[in-house]
């Protein structure tokens, strides 16, 4: 996880949730591994309010959005082949 906090402005308060996901090659272990797949994912939604709960919500909602991104990628990566980063 890169990201998971409250951000205050004059706007208002936003739940921050990002994480950087790495998919690497099968090999043996305490080999080097290849790197398939590298992204980072941000999801940044505004509060309804500036209280816990409003906090609460609007983080899960965050949470949701990166991880439906990140399912839908892979897949999509997997599905094309996996082919590694670079290759």
């Amino acid at each position: 996880m890169e990201d998971f906090y409250e951000l205050d402005g004059p706007n208002g308060w936003k739940a921050v949730f990002s994480i950087r996901a790495t998919l690497s090659a099968e090999g043996d272990f305490g080999s080097v591994q290849k790197v398939c797949y590298q992204k980072t994912y941000k999801a940044l939604k505004k509060c309804r309010e500036k209280n816990p709960r409003a906090l609460s919500e609007a983080m899960s909602e965050a949470i949701s959005t990166v991880f439906e991104a990140l399912i839908s990628d892979i897949y999509s990566h997997l599905k094309d082949g996996g082919a590694p980063a670079g290759d």
